[in-house]
């Protein structure tokens, strides 16, 4: 399985629960809840994903600004881009 954070896992995650709903997917939800918020994300979001008393569609809405969040951390590899020099 890939890390939490990955965009694929995310994107796993997300049609998951949409699929299923959040009590199939506690712990994965949670998991990825709890990452975010140890990488910095807004608590709020965090503490709502992770209330398993707050109803579904606000916990569902949470994940939706973490995952978002958490795709947005994920390193990028770019190629620098080198101008081609010409003499004139």
């Amino acid at each position: 399985m890939l890390a939490p954070f990955h965009p694929a896992q995310i994107e796993l995650l997300a049609q998951a629960l949409a699929t299923d709903g959040v009590s199939r997917h506690e712990a994965r939800l949670r998991a990825a809840a709890e990452l975010a918020g140890r990488r910095g994300a807004d608590p709020l979001f965090v503490a709502i994903a992770t209330d398993d008393t707050e109803p579904e569609i606000a916990r569902l809405r949470a994940f939706g600004r973490l995952g978002a969040w958490l795709r947005s951390e994920v390193p990028v590899t770019v190629q620098p881009f080198v101008a081609e020099r010409r003499c004139a």
